[in-house]
């Protein structure tokens, strides 16, 4: 056993041999208070040591949890720091120079200004629609309204019919752009909520750190109970 209490009493009992054997040819009320002072001082050890044989179970169970707490946690930062650096893979291809939240932002304006320039585009192909029936209808300048000749009409027509023609392959050409950075922007957006990862594994490190030293400390409390548990028990 860890603790051999019955054994450690005795020996205490054995350090008042002496005092026994200078009580001979004493008076009855010398040995009789004699005798109480040797039965309090057996009392007082035996309280000591079995009070320190509590603590030092207690502080060994201390140690014990705070031991699975440590390998419980190291566990999971070891998970998280695995998830950590997927993410930061990631982050390494979407924005190479690290910076993400100025990548998030500058992706941001990139796609405002493409939907921008399609609504443009999309306007634009309408207004030349419309300019070109107005100068078909009424033989002038459909802006300044100034009437124009065969040859000037023939000419602005067929600038408007090839703003007209250009229109479609311009929006196509902006809605793929536009797919493109929606799509970029999307992966921003599913690894964004992964960026508190890495507070997550400083936090779990603290912690570690944290219950490694209070551990230490109890480990160290421990071995001071062992000695003073031997320094009572082996009284004698």
């Amino acid at each position: 056993p860890l603790f051999r209490s019955e054994e450690a009493i005795s020996k205490i009992e054995m350090t008042t041999s002496e005092d026994w054997d200078d009580l001979k040819g004493s008076s009855a009320s010398e040995v009789e208070r004699k005798a109480e002072h040797i039965s309090s001082q057996i009392k007082q050890k035996q309280s000591t040591l079995r009070s320190t044989q509590d603590d030092l179970k207690n502080l060994t169970i201390q140690v014990g949890s705070k031991s699975g707490q440590i390998q419980q946690l190291e566990y999971q930062w070891k998970q998280k720091q695995r998830e950590l650096e997927a993410v930061e893979q990631s982050i390494a291809v979407l924005c190479p120079d690290g910076d993400f939240q100025a990548a998030v932002a500058s992706l941001g304006r990139e796609i405002y200004d493409k939907e921008r320039e399609f609504a443009l585009v999309s306007t634009a192909a309408d207004f030349f629609q419309k300019y070109h029936s107005q100068l078909r209808k009424r033989h002038a300048c459909p802006l300044c309204e100034r009437a124009v000749g065969l040859t000037d009409e023939e000419q602005l027509a067929a600038k408007f019919l090839e703003k007209i023609k250009k229109a479609p392959q311009m929006q196509q050409k902006t809605d793929q752009e536009l797919t493109r950075l929606r799509e970029k922007q999307s992966k921003f957006q599913a690894v964004e909520p992964s960026l508190k990862l890495k507070s997550e594994v400083s936090g779990l490190k603290l912690q570690i750190d944290r219950l490694k030293s209070e551990k230490r400390e109890q480990e160290e409390r421990v071995e001071e109970m062992k000695e003073i548990e031997a320094s009572v028990a082996g009284i004698g």
